[in-house]
Parts: C-alpha cells; sequence; structure tokens
C-alpha cells in the first residue's frame, strides 16, 4: 500500500485531492491511512466496513470534491506524470474521459512506464465498440481522468467482479469525446492470490450477468448489438476454460458451450472480432482437448 501512496504523493500536478478509503481492512492499513492523512494536507480518509472494492470507490465519488476523479487501487504503482498527463490530454482534446494503456507487472516487479504521442479520439458508440471488441481502451476503471459529474446517476455495483466493464458502457454514454492515449503511466499488479490470479469460484462468472445485460441494453443498436454478443462469446469461452469440470459448474459450463456454439459463426464473419478470439473457437469446436491445453499459457492481457 505504501508504494501506491507514495507514487500518488509524488505526482508532479501538485493540485489534487487525495482520498485513501479504509475499507474494513484488518491489518494495518487504516493507520497507515490515517497517518498520511496527519501527515499531508491534501489527503483525506474515509474508514468503512468491508464492501470491497466498489464500496471503496463508490465511497471516494461520495465525497470528491474536484471537477476531475481518477482511480488507483492501493496493490498499484503510478508514474509521477500520471496526473499532469491525463490533465493535460483532458484540456487539450476537450474530452470527458481520458484513458491511457496499463503497463501489468507482477508483485515486487518495477514497471517500465513510457510516454506516447499517439492519441485516438472517440464519441461514445465508437469507444463502447472499442471496449466489446478489446481493440484498444482497456477496460478497467483504472488508468483514466473522468468529469465527476459522469458518476451523478452511476456508481459501481457492490458484491460484483468485473465492476469496472458493469459502468464503462453507461459511463461512456454520458460523454461527448472519449480520448486514449499510449502511454503506459499505470503499473497494473497481479498478485498471486488476486482477482485476476485467484482459483475460479461462483463469483467469476458474475461477467456472464454483466453480458446480457449489455446485449439487452444495446439489442436495438445493430452494431453495437453485435459487439455485445462478440464480447459475451468471449467471456463465455474464458468461463468455460476456467471453470473446474464438476457437478457445481455443470449448468454454466453447458450455458457457456451452447452460447459460443450459437454464436460462432457470426463470430467468425464477424470483421471486427479479434483473431485470438476467433481461432480459439475454431479450436473449441474442433480440437477441444489442444484448447484446454493451451490456454493456461495463453496470455489474456496482450
Amino acid at each position: 500500500m505504501r508504494r501506491c501512496v507514495d507514487s500518488v504523493l509524488q505526482q508532479e500536478f501538485d493540485n489534487a485531492e487525495i482520498i485513501l478509503v479504509d475499507d474494513g481492512s484488518t491489518d494495518q492499513s487504516g493507520v497507515i491511512c490515517d497517518q498520511y492523512a496527519a501527515d499531508y494536507d491534501t489527503v483525506r480518509v474515509i474508514h468503512q466496513r468491508n464492501k470491497g472494492l466498489s464500496g471503496a470507490r463508490n465511497a471516494g465519488i461520495d465525497v470528491a470534491r474536484g471537477e476531475w476523479i481518477t482511480f488507483i487501487d492501493g496493490d498499484d504503482v503510478v508514474s509521477t506524470h500520471l496526473l499532469f498527463t491525463l490533465f493535460e490530454l483532458a484540456n487539450k482534446y476537450d474530452a470527458e474521459i481520458v484513458s491511457i494503456d496499463p503497463e501489468h507487472i507482477a508483485e515486487n516487479e518495477e514497471p517500465e512506464f513510457c510516454y506516447s504521442n499517439q492519441t485516438d479520439c472517440y464519441d461514445y458508440r465508437a469507444a463502447i465498440l472499442d471496449v466489446l471488441y478489446q481493440d484498444g481502451i482497456y477496460p478497467s476503471a483504472c488508468g483514466k481522468l473522468y468529469r465527476t459529474k459522469i458518476f451523478d446517476k452511476i456508481r459501481f455495483p457492490e458484491g460484483k467482479l468485473f465492476e469496472d466493464i458493469a459502468v464503462m458502457g453507461p459511463l461512456f454514454e454520458g460523454c461527448s469525446k472519449i480520448v486514449w492515449n499510449k502511454s503506459r503511466l499505470y503499473g497494473y499488479v497481479h498478485r498471486k492470490n488476486s482477482i485476476t490470479n485467484r482459483i475460479f469460484d461462483q463469483r467469476d462468472c458474475d461477467i456472464l450477468e454483466i453480458c446480457d445485460q449489455y446485449c439487452e441494453r444495446y439489442r436495438k443498436d445493430e452494431i453495437l448489438y453485435l459487439a455485445a454478443k462478440c464480447y459475451r462469446a468471449n467471456c463465455s469461452l474464458r468461463v468455460l476454460l476456467r471453470a473446474p469440470i464438476d457437478e457445481k459448474y455443470q449448468e454454466i459450463r453447458s450455458k457457456c458451450s451452447d452460447l459460443i456454439l450459437n454464436e460462432y459463426t457470426e463470430v467468425l464473419n464477424n470483421r471486427r472480432a479479434r483473431t485470438k478470439l476467433k481461432l480459439a473457437l475454431i479450436l473449441f469446436r474442433y480440437a477441444r482437448p489442444l484448447l484446454y491445453r493451451i490456454y493456461p499459457y495463453i496470455n489474456r492481457w496482450k
């Protein structure tokens, strides 16, 4: 945690309110947060019972006083240039959301941050398509700068995994311009027992509910609906490949398999669908044992 907070305090941008949320910690995190608040006038602390990542972010949104807001998870680390770069891009392009790329690192690994001049501008539909096709903008809530007002009627769903993707579409819908810059200034840390690396359990199926919600949300928009179905096929395949082969998950595995096969032809004919996904679907249909063997070695972050 200290590495994260210290990286925030070292920002070149010095006009930031730093809100630390002690989400029912059972270690010394709450005490450490209070120490930072005592030492720095810009730091505020919220202590609350454990509500999970969504609850912590929502608590920060509820008390934030600034025009802009960003989220940094306590395990991660950021470049000293992060806030300055995000604000510079927001002002330059008059955008409501600015997104940069994450630098994926293992625990205790030092990130290799880098700056890029490459920037793309989107309207909300193009940004949603980019996320659903996994073709650019990373769906994490972190590594982004948002106008606080777009959260007026939106909060992260508490008690759910994949809360980032759940709100990304609705957030984009409230924007006239979203900017994506290729700089990697946010160190996304993958710990051994983190959400991204832990053993599969029932909560991993939350993504399927979120996918269904997107399909229903965009059912009347042919282009977005096609993207939502492609994303659902991708997530169904991931759940199927990770879920243990036992009776507890038999129903969900069967549902995922049926959905993948039903969407098979449509995804393969979709020019925006990732080549990696198409190859995985072909292997799933014609060489399933091979797919199960190679899946653990596939880097899902690329």
